[in-house]
């Protein structure tokens, strides 16, 4: 976002992280283009110029191959800024400046072309989604309002207002539904346009993480620090070491224990929400394959293990704010 005198600035919105630079607060350069890549854009500030060859072999050509392969470069750039709804006009502004400067395009062309839905998606969602006629939004907004101003629930509305209010609710979440599943429904359909194969949550992933995550067993939060790419996390007065979940690998945490001070004593592990059966699959498949027949559990919702060296519990966890996902528990013995 832009701040009131037009500069970066980093918002805290308690649903993430902010970035540790500020550096990192702006969209600029190869940002832009990533970022028109959405089909939801937020974000205010944006610092644009044309794309540009990297330094060595460009340099090499002659005069004229140099103009054929800036053309080609510059033709790329506008099919593709065309694809995701940038108007020519800005286009232009893009393609017109030099790859050493950089043009921050004002909020109000900021807020009508890259706020929000695309356009056309916008229109083509609630054409397909929408379930509350222009009266019902209106009396849903009045009845919001009146909740607030009350003091308590039982006084701001009537017994029959309350029924009518959950019908509206009701066709509330039916709207949101609509858009979750259509959404669901158009990012597998570009994954595969792109990249020429079904998405997966299994196609990709280095299920021998889990089982290897048993090696942290023991070693000092220092040691672990300067080796791997741990941070601290902080929850209450419990200190832990966290790793944040990667394309391959899932999140880890690293637990010290009250007898044993900033030495790694459990170890947390889970994956991305709504497992596919065949994620659950591989990943028994492998932890089983590293650490032997699990010795108890019913096999479909929970695996344990039990050595000299450790004790770990696999589960699948049915329900959370994100939806099901699986956990893996490793404690020391």
């Amino acid at each position: 976002m832009r701040d009131p005198s037009g500069r970066p600035v980093c918002e805290d919105d308690k649903m993430g992280q902010s970035p540790k630079d500020p550096k990192n607060c702006t969209c600029a350069s190869a940002g832009f283009f990533m970022h028109i890549g959405a089909i939801h854009r937020g974000g205010t500030f944006l610092a644009v110029h044309r794309p540009y060859f990297a330094k060595g072999a460009f340099g090499t050509l002659s005069q004229g191959e140099a103009e054929k392969a800036f053309n080609a470069l510059q033709n790329s750039a506008r099919e593709y800024t065309g694809e995701m709804g940038v108007s020519q006009h800005v286009q232009e502004d893009v393609l017109g400046t030099p790859s050493d400067r950089a043009l921050i395009l004002d909020e109000k062309t900021v807020k009508t072309y890259f706020w929000g839905d695309l356009p056309y998606r916008h229109e083509w969602l609630q054409n397909r989604c929408a379930r509350l006629s222009d009266p019902e939004k209106a009396r849903n907004q009045l009845y919001s309002n009146r909740l607030r101003a009350a003091r308590s629930a039982t006084d701001a509305l009537s017994k029959e207002e309350w029924a009518d209010l959950k019908m509206l609710q009701s066709k509330q979440d039916a709207e949101l539904q609509c858009k979750v599943t259509v959404s669901k429904q158009t990012r597998a359909e570009a994954y595969e346009k792109y990249f020429n194969q079904r998405p997966s949550d299994f196609g990709n992933r280095n299920f021998a993480k889990w089982s290897e995550a048993v090696k942290y067993l023991g070693k000092s939060f220092y040691e672990l620090m300067s080796e791997e790419k741990f941070e601290e996390d902080r929850f209450l007065d419990q200190v832990s070491l966290k790793r944040d979940a990667t394309a391959s690998a899932p999140v880890i945490l690293l637990f010290d224990s009250v007898s044993k001070p900033r030495i790694v004593t459990s170890v947390a592990l889970a994956s991305t929400p709504n497992p596919s059966a065949e994620f659950i699959r591989r990943l028994t498949k492998i932890v089983e394959g590293a650490w032997g027949r699990e010795s108890s559990g019913n096999r479909a919702t929970e695996w344990r293990w039990d050595n000299n060296e450790f004790s770990a519990i696999l589960k699948y966890q049915p329900k959370s704010a994100d939806g099901p996902y699986v956990s893996l528990r490793i404690d020391a013995k």
